[in-house]
Formats: C-alpha cells, structure tokens, sequence
C-alpha cells in the first residue's frame, strides 16, 4: 500500500512536468517556425506579410480557470499535508518522514505559479501569498516575535548544543563563549577525548556523554537511563547555585529516529515493508522514553529548565503530549526558523529545530537565538532568563 502511494506521487509529479514540458515546447517551436519565415521573407527582399498560422492555445480564459484550479489545489494540498503531519508526526511511519524531512519543497512550484498568475490572473497573487506565508510559518516553523517591551534584566542566559563527538572545534566553542557570556553551558554527546576550554574560575562535570559548566557551584544529582540501551543515559539532573537560590537544570538527550528513518530510505528496504516497521518500532520506544522522562521529571518539585537535543520538532505529537505543557524559549521568544540540525538525505539539505529550551512556569524568558556553526552537525541554542 505505501509503495503504491509513493508510486502515485512520482506519476502525478512526472504528468505535471511533462505537461508543462510540452505546453512550453509547442510554443516554442511555433515561435521558431514564426521567426524563421520572417527571416527568409526578409532575405528574399519581400515586403509580403508572412502569414504564420497561430499557435494552438487555449484562451485566456481558460488558461486562468485552470491556473485557478491548480493554485487552489496546491493551496489546499499545502495546508491538508500540514495538518496529517501535525496529527500523524512521530506516531505513523509515512508522516514521520515528512515531519523530519526537507519541508521546504513544499514550496517548489510557488514561483511558477506566482509567474503565471503574474501574467494570467493577477488576482491569485493574494492567494499565493497566503499560501506562501502558510509555507515559512506553521510548515517551515517560523517564529515571529516583538521584543517585550516590559522585558526585564537579564539575570541568567544559558546555553546548550550537541557537540556531535569529535567533531566539536573546541576553539571555536571556546570564542562564542567569551562572545555571548552565557552562565550556564551543556553540552550532548560529548567524546571522553575531547578536552574543552573553560573560563577559568568555571565549574564542569563531565557524566557520560554529558558535560555542564557554569561560573556558579553545580552538583550532580539523579538520572535516568534509556528504555532499551540502559548504560547509557536519557536525562540528568544538576542543581546550579545561581547568587540567590539554586535552580534545576535537566539535561536531555532523547532517542534519535534516525535508525527507523534510515531503514525507510535504505535501498535494501521496499516502502512500506521492513523499513516501515522498522521505523514504527521506533516510534514507540521514542513515545515509551518521553513518558518516563517526563514522569520521572515530573517528581522534582520547584523551578526547572529542561535542555538539550530532544530529537523531537516542536510540531511532533510526542513532543506535544509529553513535553507540551513547558514553556518552549524559542517558540515564546525566538525569531527565525531556529534550525539547530543541519541534516542532507538524497542531495537535499535542510534544518530542523529538534534541540529546545523548556522551563517551568514560574520563570520568565526574555530572549532566545542560535548560535554560529561550532563544527558539530548541531548548532548551539541560547535563551536568556529574567
């Protein structure tokens, strides 16, 4: 059934292009057989009308009708495609993919239908605007915020990125944290061997793949392992002793969908087989790691920021019912798409926000951005708190 959806995509994608191919070359040849008898008519030294006869077209009418039709469809294919992925991310396997892959083709055909309605039918511009913004917004996941104009001083920014092992330029770190002073840093998938450069009056642990630093006292304190692959560890809590109360900061690392992602697009796999099922089995260690997680949080009582490489977007219906209820600093206070992973499958390359800040409702976020590239396939993610 699955290969014979995406047996139908690729039909209808080769029949539009196709017939755009050939509507484009019938014009064209008529224009070239128009051109060159006017040509020989002018090298003969005639002065006669060469009469080409016109090329067969549909009339501006219809041509707007149709243009109507196709402008209307996408808009309503654009927004139906949004909805079955907010409603099915993260719990059906074909959803999952596009909740996870390069979202920006969705806007691929935009400009060729904004040309034709240029010329055609001005009116549908306003549509495709709409459809435009729908596409950067709830699709791509823009974020559009005015600074508050009651914000207060800043009193903790934070900061936190998935260094990707080795691939971490240390140096480089160690610039955009004398750039961008943050007080608090924590750091995911951290290699034993790196050996990071830190203030030199901070504080640092190092607990498994987990690194925090800070210019204030931190301790270690409980953690909770991975369903499946128990060694290794899902989230651990530190307390950080800021100047005037100490505050918990949980360190996230969740499952990646990569392996379930990878076994759909392997060719070894036929859609819809073994890599569906794959991917859907999954899915379901993913939900079983969030629920315990955030049960497990649940327990700590007081102010809390929750950080790190969640491995979820914030549209995913596991991120919604298990992490929903936080407060998310980029969504509250960000600006841009905030792509903190740089991803590239079949010659594609896109970005994605799968790396959060949350925070519990009795703290206040000012301000939240992505940092520069450190060397990790990760970008670091700030927020500033009152």
């Amino acid at each position: 059934m699955a290969a014979d959806i995406w047996l139908w995509i690729l039909i209808a994608c080769l029949v539009w292009y196709c017939a755009i191919t050939v509507y484009v070359s019938n014009r064209g040849v008529w224009d070239v057989k128009n051109m060159l008898a006017r040509l020989g008519a002018l090298h003969n030294g005639s002065d006669a009308v060469v009469e080409i006869p016109p090329a067969p077209s549909l009339p501006i009418s219809r041509r707007a009708t149709w243009l109507t039709i196709v402008v209307v469809g996408y808009g309503v294919a654009i927004v139906g495609l949004w909805a079955w992925m907010v409603w099915a991310g993260d719990r059906e396997w074909l959803a999952t993919l596009v909740l996870f892959g390069p979202r920006w083709l969705c806007g691929v055909p935009w400009p060729f239908l904004a040309v034709l309605s240029l010329f055609w039918r001005r009116r549908l511009l306003w549509l495709l605007a709409m459809i435009g913004f729908f596409i950067v917004g709830p699709m791509m996941g823009f974020q559009l915020h005015w600074p508050a104009g009651d914000a207060g001083t800043p009193s903790l920014r934070i900061m936190t990125c998935n260094v990707d092992q080795q691939a971490i330029r240390t140096q480089a770190l160690a610039e955009l944290i004398a750039d961008e002073q943050p007080d608090v840093v924590a750091l995911e998938e951290v290699s034993s061997a790196t050996r990071f450069i830190w203030p030199a009056t901070w504080n640092a642990i190092n607990r498994d793949e987990f690194t925090l630093a800070s210019r204030w006292p931190i301790t270690e304190r409980e953690h909770i392992n991975r369903p499946i692959t128990q060694p290794m560890i899902s989230v651990i809590r530190f307390t950080v002793a800021l100047p005037d109360e100490s505050l918990q900061i949980f360190v996230v690392h969740l499952q990646s969908p990569r392996p379930g992602l990878q076994a759909v697009l392997d060719d070894k796999h036929e859609l819809g087989t073994g890599g569906a099922d794959e991917l859907t089995a999954v899915l379901k260690l993913r939900a079983t790691e969030s629920e315990r997680d955030r049960a497990w949080i649940e327990q700590f009582p007081g102010p809390k920021i929750i950080l790190g490489d969640f491995n979820l977007p914030a549209d995913s219906t596991i991120f919604r019912r298990y992490w929903g209820d936080f407060a998310n600093a980029f969504s509250r206070v960000g600006w841009g798409f905030g792509f903190t992973k740089n991803s590239a499958e079949g010659g594609f390359s896109y970005g994605s926000r799968i790396d959060h800040v949350l925070y519990s409702p009795d703290l206040r976020c000012l301000r939240s951005w992505v940092g520069p590239d450190v060397g990790s396939d990760h970008l670091p993610l700030l927020a500033e708190f009152e």
